[in-house]
């Protein structure tokens, strides 16, 4: 194997020339791709066009437009919205709304009210009797302009947009600002915040795109000054960072020239890329030192490196792309499109680890890091102490998984779509203000077909939807309904009568309610509508799209993690052809996830759809040290090393690589868990959270499982 090593870094020491135009090249083009690539902020996008609940929805939309509104709250800093000095803002707000190109029509308490001519004030009696009427249609409706305290008022304005031809979100919602920041400029004692479709819209526009161009270079800067102390070498380093830079760059290009679009999740692909290529060649270069170190040419050390990892490197990344590749069974396009991009990008990375990287090393000063020493030793310490106490380890890693098992029963998937963005956006605070003060913020159209096809509203359609909105009212949780025949209806952008006048529309605002309560309500209106009126009504949404999603996906993964399980574990026992061996290696790589989640449910509890791909997703990563672990202890066992001797051997060898590797790859997750928005924040948190367990359990409780592994099968050969 060496001499065909060495024969082949001949070779390519005399194509090396040609090895780095191809690249050159080929970075090029990726870079002209790159220039292509254009992000989908479409919140939209999460769904899948075929699900039968997205098919719904958009039929629903198709019939009775979308809905799309700007939100002014004006909240009294002082007092109440009635003050002198607080309510001119409302009007200031409308006339202003009124002019934003797009605007159809603006509302607020003061169009519900009757306003002395003198004051400008609202009359006493009319509010009064406007609050105390919360049972009738229009007190409803001043109860989502006007809080019961009077300390909050809301401006609606309305944008009718059609699902062919979106307007503008970014002018809109930028226009909106500016009204904002001009009335509080000119009344100092209102405070005016920002919410609604339109405002949400372009806050997933906003954080998607920041996700898309600050983590991965966070995630490189970070990942350079760690190998640069790992590796002890400004060339080195800038040859592994050459390969990072041609793989992402080749990778995403890609996308560019087939005209791809990448979205809020598959945005994450060039931090993930970035970590996982630094994982795979760091292998690669720290074994050329330690050639380097042993005497050997820079041939020879190019060619005792790829002999050493070829096998390694080959397994690790086939392991992670099938991991990757899991996620097509994932019930979200971008979680999708995400395993399918670094999927691409891992083979692209494999094969310039056979050829740039190797070149690279070819003709950079040679580097034997002699100062990493310390760090190697510290490694080999630490696989004597566990060889000495393999019990406590094994009983350590026994305790600490029961304990996570335990954690794991707090676990809940909820998604609460107003809760996608935290605490420290405008949109979630006035969202929060609203929901708080005025009324719900989840919004579910219920579509109810006529009795006669092209007669909707005839006397039998007022009495099916007037039994309707009476059930409706009086479920938990309603905190409005709108009808086509109740009082005006909540947003004029939107028809209540489709065009064909063959479908009714009913809307129903919630409020405090969960993504499980939300889909329990529209699965009893469907029913009651059924076994009441013999009627096939359609309850869709936002917020019925993201609780199913949740659900769908935790299934989906459940069968995506298995198949990964699978795989993987079929990879294992292949490579290391020893049955025992690759079994005890797999119970490693389902740790990390139970210790993940299970810190989680104690901590937090709740996760987004988002954490549903993690286990699937990081599995294949998590793998990679596992495999190098191994077949390093396999390969000193062959030389005829002891068991322990093995072991240590096997910590001294790639105990810095699988550090490396971890941050590496962890800090291409972590960028993601310090974004606001919590599809992705949570999908960074559990991800690195995981690979920090991984971390753990390949250096504390795999190497006990190994060593027992071997003592069963000498044990087994003696009887023989």
């Amino acid at each position: 194997m060496v001499r065909r090593s060495s024969i082949y870094v001949a070779q390519l020491g005399r194509a090396k020339a040609l090895v780095f135009a191809l690249a050159a090249l080929l970075f090029v083009l990726g870079g002209v791709g790159m220039q292509r690539v254009v992000y989908d902020p479409n919140v939209l996008t999460y769904f899948d066009d075929n699900a039968p609940d997205f098919v719904a929805f958009r039929e629903v939309e198709e019939l009775f437009g979308r809905s799309n509104e700007i939100v002014f709250l004006v909240k009294a800093r002082r007092g109440t919205v009635f003050d002198p000095s607080v309510l001119p803002a409302l009007g200031a707000i409308e006339e202003r709304a009124s002019s934003i190109a797009g605007v159809m029509s603006v509302r607020s308490l003061l169009d519900l009210v009757e306003l002395d001519a003198t004051t400008q004030q609202p009359e006493g009696p009319a509010i009064a009797a406007g609050l105390q009427a919360v049972t009738t249609e229009r007190g409803a409706e001043l109860r989502a302009l006007l809080s019961a305290d009077a300390t909050v008022a809301a401006v609606a304005a309305f944008v009718p947009r059609s699902v062919k031809g979106d307007t503008d979100v970014t002018v809109l919602a930028a226009a909106a600002r500016r009204v904002a920041s001009e009335v509080e400029a000119a009344f100092p004692v209102a405070q005016v915040l920002l919410t609604g479709r339109i405002i949400i819209d372009d806050a997933f526009q906003t954080e998607g795109r920041n996700d898309f161009l600050g983590p991965p270079g966070v995630s490189l800067l970070v990942t350079t000054a760690l190998l640069v102390l790992a590796l002890g070498s400004f060339t080195a380093t800038a040859a592994l960072i050459a390969v990072v830079f041609v793989a992402t760059v080749v990778t995403i290009g890609g996308l560019g020239w087939a005209g791809l679009p990448l979205n809020g999740i598959s945005s994450a692909a060039p931090s993930v890329l970035v970590g996982l290529t630094v994982a795979t060649g760091v292998h690669m270069v720290l074994a050329w030192q330690d050639a380097l170190r042993d005497g050997n040419s820079r041939v020879d050390a190019v060619a005792r490196a790829m002999d050493w990892n070829t096998w390694p490197i080959v397994l690790s990344v086939a392991t992670t792309i099938v991991s990757f590749l899991c996620l097509n069974l994932a019930t979200s396009p971008p979680f999708r499109q995400l395993g399918n991009i670094v999927a691409l990008g891992l083979l692209v990375t494999l094969v310039l680890c056979f050829t740039l990287l190797p070149a690279l090393l070819l003709v950079i000063p040679p580097s034997l890091a002699r100062r990493r020493r310390w760090i190697e030793e510290a490694m080999a310490r630490l696989g004597q102490c566990i060889a000495m106490r393999q019990l406590a380890f094994a009983g350590l890693g026994a305790c600490v998984t029961a304990a996570a098992i335990a954690g794991l029963t707090q676990v809940t998937y909820d998604d609460t779509f107003s809760h996608y963005f935290d605490e420290s956006y405008e949109v979630r605070q006035a969202t929060d203000l609203f929901e708080e003060k005025l009324t719900g913020t989840t919004i579910l159209a219920v579509s109810v077909p006529a009795a006669s096809e092209g007669d909707a509203g005839s006397p039998q359609d007022r009495a099916v939807v007037s039994g309707l909105l009476r059930w409706l009212r009086a479920q938990p949780g309603v905190a409005r309904v709108t009808s086509p025949f109740a009082g005006q209806p909540s947003n004029p952008a939107m028809r209540m009568i489709d065009d064909e006048a063959s479908h009714m529309r009913l809307e129903v605002v919630l409020r405090g309610v969960s993504a499980a309560e939300t889909l329990a309500l529209a699965a009893a209106t469907e029913i009651h509508a059924a076994e009441s009126y013999d009627l096939d009504v359609v309850v869709t949404g936002l917020p019925i799209l993201s609780a199913r999603l949740s659900l769908d996906s935790a299934r989906t993964m459940l069968l995506a993690t298995m198949l990964a399980l699978l795989a993987v574990s079929v990879l294992l026992l292949l490579a290391v052809r020893n049955v025992r061996l690759g079994l005890v290696s797999v119970i490693p790589n389902l740790v990390p996830m139970i210790i993940a989640f299970g810190v989680w449910g104690v901590l937090v509890g709740e996760v987004s759809f988002a954490a549903t791909v993690v286990a699937a997703l990081t599995f294949g990563i998590v793998v990679d040290d596992t495999v190098h672990i191994v077949l390093k202890f396999r390969r000193a066992r062959s030389q005829g090393l002891a068991p322990d001797a093995a072991l240590i051997s096997s910590f001294r060898s790639v105990g810095v690589a699988v550090l490396v590797t971890t941050v590496a790859i962890g800090t291409g997750f972590a960028t993601f868990a310090a974004s606001g928005f919590l599809v992705n924040q949570h999908f960074g948190m559990l991800s690195t959270l995981t690979l920090a367990s991984a971390l753990v359990a390949d250096l504390l409780f795999l190497p006990p499982l190994l060593l027992w592994a071997e003592r069963e099968r000498s044990v087994a050969s003696q009887r023989q």
